[in-house]
């Protein structure tokens, strides 16, 4: 969200897990939601999925509850599966940004409390706008300034509210 991945030697600050042995069977802390199975008895026994999380950050979620309940989770190289990403121009991806930004306030909230939940959402609402609008000035690949003022207006429309299409401003005629 602040491009620090994008910083020429700050690389290892952003998501990308190079020193993760992608080789081996091994269990970690969570996988990515696109491909997630889960035992049926595990999956009641956390109570399923957490319906504040409309889109990005169910599977954290799901993930650590599964930790906490002390479980594992497994990657295994063996399973190979394919996630098609659509890109999109960068002044449609307000919404989902939006709902990856009110994501992290939920989870933020859910784990760690109001102030951890204010932190994130300052950071979501002042730094991540600014780093935005400067890379959308910089290169065709940033937010239009127009695109960063729908994010935010999103941002707050959801900010209080339950996870779901509506706790984020999205009108999923309009947006999809």
């Amino acid at each position: 969200a602040f491009g620090l991945d994008r910083i020429p030697g700050l690389g290892h600050w952003g998501c990308r897990m190079r020193e993760a042995d992608y080789s081996a069977r091994q269990s970690v802390d969570q996988v990515i939601g696109a491909f997630l199975a889960v035992r049926r008895g595990v999956f009641d026994a956390i109570g399923g999925f957490d319906e504040r999380f409309f889109l990005y950050y169910e599977e954290v979620d799901l993930c650590r509850r599964i930790r906490r309940a002390d479980f594992d989770i497994l990657y295994d190289p063996a399973v190979v599966f394919t996630h098609a990403i659509e890109k999109l121009p960068p002044a449609e991806l307000a919404p989902r940004l939006a709902y990856n930004a009110h994501s992290r306030v939920v989870y933020a909230r859910k784990h760690w409390g109001w102030l951890a939940a204010a932190y994130v959402l300052g950071l979501a609402s002042v730094v991540e706008p600014c780093v935005r609008a400067v890379a959308g000035i910089a290169s065709s690949r940033g937010l239009p300034p127009g695109a960063v003022a729908r994010y935010l207006a999103r941002l707050w429309r959801g900010i209080g509210r339950t996870g779901s299409a509506r706790s984020v401003g999205i009108d999923e005629k309009q947006d999809n």
